[in-house]
């Protein structure tokens, strides 16, 4: 269960991780494109494969938008139909090396969220009063 929720979150981190300097909120379609763009690329998807891939993203992103992953066991039911559904469309080593891409992202993710809060505890550290 661990691994699906992980691998949800990395969907954020895979459309995300080449605007680390601009923290700027993508809506669906940007972060379904974004997405779609990088796996393409890396798995070397077929045309039509990437409008599969494409239409799968965006109902995610969308679903996520629209708050669909208020509690953890939505967000295994949303990752498990969305794992489904890509490896109905991707061929088994495309697979095989999308979940790679989603794990890797996820470390990524998790060591940026865990930098975050050690800045802001040292942060907080620094506007304690002194006496």
């Amino acid at each position: 269960m661990t691994l699906l929720v992980v691998l949800f979150c990395a969907q954020q981190a895979v459309a995300q991780a080449d605007s680390t300097a601009s923290v700027q909120r993508l809506s669906p379609e940007q972060r379904a494109e974004k997405l779609t763009t990088t796996m393409s690329k890396q798995l070397l998807l077929s045309k039509e494969q990437v409008e599969q891939v494409r239409a799968i993203n965006l109902k995610y992103a969308t679903e996520r938008q629209e708050g669909a992953r208020k509690n953890r066991e939505q967000m295994k039911a949303n990752m498990e139909a969305r794992n489904a559904e890509m490896k109905a469309v991707l061929n088994e080593a495309q697979y095989q090396k999308y979940l790679q891409m989603e794990r890797k992202a996820v470390r990524g993710m998790m060591q940026k969220a865990k930098a975050r809060r050690e800045a802001a505890q040292g942060q907080q550290a620094t506007d304690a009063p002194t006496e």
